[in-house]
């Protein structure tokens, strides 16, 4: 039986996208979107999902704002027990699309790298090595929010967690810079190139 859903320019049906706030995830998920004629997922909306169907008393880290005067390992701790309590959702969002759904592209923080394996998923992770390069782009992304040295340290330090991760499963880790030819860079990458 031919599935008239799938999409025939590529060998995949989902497409993961992931990296640590403040990369570019988003930017970049609007210009692959338009290559490759996707529908959009952002994981914001499985977090907003998730916590809605659960209680403080069962998840504190997902319904608890971090202590801005926390740590920030503290806070990458959170992040990642975040990215694996929606393993399982993310899964789900993913056998929906491959069973039923047309061709997407799923964007967001907490993508794990590696943790859905099917032939018809690619997955690439943005990363930013620099620190500071971070801090530009969520000051220029939320100039109300000041000051962002924090926040860009956590993103970092949640960057080398999620770097990590791909690495160790095989999964594409993209240099976000330089802007200019990050699309072509990481288009290769979703057919496995």
């Amino acid at each position: 039986m031919v599935d008239l859903c799938r999409h025939p320019a590529h060998e995949w049906h989902v497409l993961l996208l992931g990296g640590p706030s403040g990369v570019g995830k988003t930017t970049l998920a609007h210009a692959l979107a338009r290559r490759f004629d996707l529908s959009r997922v952002e994981v914001d909306d499985i977090v907003s999902a998730v916590t809605a169907m659960t209680t403080a008393s069962q998840y504190p880290f997902l319904h608890e704002h971090p202590d801005v005067r926390a740590q920030p390992e503290q806070i990458v701790q959170r992040l990642v027990a975040i990215t694996e309590l929606l393993e399982p959702a993310m899964q789900a969002v993913v056998d929906t699309h491959l069973d039923y759904g047309p061709a997407v592209l799923i964007e967001g923080d907490f993508v794990r790298p590696g943790a859905i394996r099917d032939a018809r998923v690619r997955m690439v992770v943005l990363d930013e090595s620099d620190q500071n390069q971070l801090r530009v782009n969520l000051a220029h992304r939320e100039p109300e929010v000041r000051p962002q040295a924090q926040r860009a340290r956590v993103s970092w330090l949640f960057g080398q967690w999620l770097r990590t991760e791909a690495v160790r499963n095989g999964v594409p880790v993209i240099p976000a810079r330089p802007w200019d030819t990050l699309l072509d860079r990481v288009s290769p990458r979703c057919n496995g190139n």
